[in-house]
């Protein structure tokens, strides 16, 4: 058994019907007073146009924009932020801050918007460039920026984005900038410490307490007998010894071995100390 038919669909017949019956009235009126079946014939297709783009212009008023772009989410947009492991921040036209990850709040605060964050103002005006550009061009970079610390730096790309190109977003990648320290560490442990052993000269880096950081492999090869034996971490002094007459030699090779001038250099927490 067929159900009712609702009350929208009965309205719609009811009004062609009746749209149908005053056309067709009105057509043999014409037809009647004119004499003429073309010139009805003529009205009849006349109105039925009309009639049909009026149906079509309503269709297309009522058809729901599909193009039209939503307003951005930005709780979706700030947890894919927070997968990744630069400091990001998206800012608006009017340099407002919409959306920043935990580590940029961590690196900089929500109080500082980009470019005003917390580095140098020659930093800052060049982070202003970078943004002009960026809002020009549609993106913009720099491999080095440096931080308030001054022991690491940024790498800064700054991308313009939305539908409307209405954003920039800031991708902040931190790196750690070697220290003095570090450099030599490697140079001791490396070919410069060879080259000084062959012209008899042992070298090792030895913080403030006498403890050794890093030696070269000649130094090793001396005092332990292991030219790739580590000795971070132990007594600097424990492997010498001096005897009445203040030579200095080597505890693993006694007075046997060749007396040694021991020379300290460098400041800081770190000293340079070299026998020969």
């Amino acid at each position: 058994m067929s159900g009712p038919i609702p009350t929208t669909i009965a309205s719609s017949r009811s009004l062609l019907f009746g749209l149908g019956l005053a056309i067709a009235i009105s057509v043999c009126t014409l037809w009647f007073l004119s004499g003429s079946l073309v010139i009805a014939v003529v009205f009849a297709g006349g109105v039925c146009a009309i009639l049909l783009a009026l149906a079509v212009q309503n269709r297309v008023r009522s058809k729901p924009a599909v193009d039209t772009l939503s307003a951005p989410d930005w709780a979706v947009t700030l947890a894919a932020l927070e997968q990744s492991d630069a400091a990001i921040a998206i800012t608006d036209r009017a340099n407002r801050l919409t959306c920043a990850n935990a580590r940029y709040r961590e690196a900089f605060g929500v109080e500082h918007v980009p470019p005003h964050i917390d580095v140098a103002d020659s930093i800052q005006f060049e982070l202003a460039a970078l943004a002009r550009q960026a809002w020009r061009a549609g993106k913009a970079q720099s491999d080095s920026l440096s931080g308030t610390a001054g022991s690491f730096e940024w790498r800064l790309s700054i991308e313009l984005i939305g539908g409307s190109e209405d954003y920039l977003l800031w991708r902040f990648s931190r790196h750690d900038v070697a220290s003095l320290d570090d450099v030599i560490e490697r140079q001791i442990s490396g070919p410069v410490a060879r080259i000084l052993s062959r012209s008899g000269m042992e070298i090792a880096l030895v913080d403030a307490d006498g403890t050794i950081r890093s030696a070269g492999s000649g130094f090793a090869e001396r005092a332990v007998g292991d030219p790739q034996a580590t000795l971070a971490g132990q007594d600097f002094v424990s492997l010498l010894r001096s005897d009445d007459r203040e030579r200095i030699f080597f505890a693993r090779e006694g007075q046997q071995g060749t007396p040694e001038t021991c020379v300290a250099s460098g400041s800081g927490p770190f000293r340079g100390g070299r026998c020969r």
